[in-house]
């Protein structure tokens, strides 16, 4: 029986928060970059529409480099999976080199840098739920005392 790990705001994020950026602010990009300027001298402005299209490509780059690697994990007495939320690996306890832990004020970055390249990079990333994590850590010592830094 496995035991999911990664915090429910992985979802969040990495779902539903590019849907609506690329939405939302996408359209408002569109709409702002096309308009003539009749109606608001604001609109008509190019350095206006060049700021707006970059700070919507800028925050959209943030995304896709930050939060788009985000994983699902869960833990497993002889193995873990990560999941895109689309397709789910498996892999080893063996094959990790080390796990590491941010700390980002409100939640705990995860990192599990694996010993060479998976399907999903050579490091994993997750946002770590708490409870879960901490009691699976620490009803199975044996796996992680030595991968573990803080």
């Amino acid at each position: 029986m496995s035991t999911r790990v990664s915090s429910n705001l992985t979802l969040v994020l990495k779902i539903f928060l590019p849907t609506l950026w690329i939405a939302f602010f996408g359209l408002m990009t569109l709409a702002i970059f096309f308009s003539s300027g009749e109606e608001n001298l604001l609109f008509g402005d190019w350095t206006f529409k060049l700021g707006v299209l970059g700070f919507f490509l800028l925050f959209l780059a943030f995304i896709y480099f930050t939060i788009m690697k985000l994983l699902r994990v869960e833990f497993a007495e002889e193995a873990f999976s990560a999941s895109n939320y689309f397709k789910t690996y498996q892999y080893r306890y063996e094959d990790i080199e080390e796990i590491k832990e941010y700390n980002l004020i409100l939640k705990t970055l995860v990192r599990i840098k694996m010993k060479g390249i998976t399907k999903h990079g050579q490091s994993i990333y997750f946002l770590k739920s708490k409870a879960w994590y901490r009691e699976f850590v620490l009803s199975h010592p044996q796996i992680f005392d030595h991968l573990i830094k803080k």
